[in-house]
């Protein structure tokens, strides 16, 4: 299927934020688990010739778990 793009110009900021935070705990001297938290948010505006300007905005929540061996 081929798509014709017709976007002319892209309002990339480049000031899309990111947010992390962590933590780490050793159970011994090879092993350990820790938990990280983050978030990432993105708002973008596309303008286009021939259709409507769109804008988007998006929220990623990410939760990890960790469980490591240290080497």
């Amino acid at each position: 299927m081929l798509v014709v793009n017709d976007i002319q110009e892209q309002n990339h900021s480049g000031r899309d934020t990111y947010f992390s935070e962590g933590s780490e705990f050793e159970v011994s001297d090879s092993i350990f688990i820790g938990i990280e938290y983050s978030q990432f948010r993105i708002k973008e505006t596309e303008q286009g010739t021939y259709s409507a300007d769109v804008t988007y905005s998006d929220k990623i929540n990410d939760l990890s778990l960790v469980l490591g061996w240290a080497f």
